[in-house]
């Protein structure tokens, strides 16, 4: 039994050695710059394991290209990610920007590893774990992809569906657990923007999707009072000037400013 046990053992470990090795290996690939949407460069390729060719997947990563292409443009009106995005996920994003503080961007896709997908002809759901910190303002801060080899990140479910005409889009996105709820990222691809966005520079106005202005600004929401009261940070992540409540499980990013003597603001991206 024991040499068995130790055959076995040595197996695993040379299993392992090797997918560690072929994703290590991975060769860089750049995908070529198109009319509104700069170049990708992905240090490591594109590859998410087992669903490297999957079309839900692939889905999901052009989704997440062109929705980080207008978080840096503050404007959400190209056609082609209102085709690829449910008008309820669209939102979220807006949403999410207007949060944003206005000198950050974010240096590329957002990245993310696969943890499941279940499918069918005409529906997917996808698990995956997203990197936690992805809007930067200074350049030198900017995550390496050995960065994301050890962190952790958030968990999203992603639902995607087919059209009748063939075109697939995502339906709808929920953060899975609590804030303090985190995932393993190791593996997570990262793609970077080539050019790279102008880290730095200030801008105010988000387009939404209708091209025009979108909605009244949000700003970050002081929770001190809220403990006398009972509430939960997570249950008030988002205010706007109107008064209306953003939910963690509706929103791809928020911000919460925590009680005054903290001095300090928590966000998740």
């Amino acid at each position: 039994m024991g040499i068995i046990a130790l055959v076995l053992v040595v197996g695993v470990l040379l299993v392992a050695t090797c997918l560690w090795q072929r994703h290590q290996t991975r060769s860089p690939v750049t995908d070529p710059a198109r009319p509104g949407v700069p170049a990708v460069h992905w240090p490591n390729g594109r590859g998410t394991g087992r669903w490297d060719d999957d079309a839900w997947i692939q889905t999901l990563r052009e989704a997440m290209t062109l929705a980080a292409v207008a978080v840096n443009a503050r404007d959400f009106s190209d056609p082609a990610l209102r085709d690829i995005m449910s008008d309820e996920v669209l939102e979220s994003y807006v949403w999410s920007a207007r949060v944003m503080a206005p000198a950050d961007y974010h240096p590329g896709p957002q990245p993310f590893v696969v943890l499941d997908l279940e499918s069918s002809a005409a529906s997917a759901v996808v698990s995956a774990c997203h990197a936690g910190r992805w809007s930067i303002a200074d350049p030198d801060y900017v995550p390496t992809p050995e960065n994301f080899m050890t962190g952790r990140g958030y968990r999203h479910v992603w639902e995607l569906a087919l059209r009748a005409d063939g075109t697939r889009y995502v339906t709808s996105l929920t953060r899975v657990g609590p804030p303090g709820d985190l995932c393993p990222n190791a593996g997570t691809v990262v793609g970077y923007f080539d050019p790279p966005p102008p880290y730095g520079e200030s801008r105010d106005v988000v387009i939404g999707p209708d091209g025009r202005p979108s909605g009244s600004p949000t700003r970050l929401l002081d929770v001190s009072p809220l403990a006398s009261a009972g509430l939960e940070r997570a249950d008030a992540l988002l205010v706007r000037h109107d008064g209306v409540l953003g939910r963690p499980g509706t929103h791809p990013l928020w911000a919460v400013q925590r009680p005054k003597s903290s001095n300090a603001a928590t966000r998740a991206s």
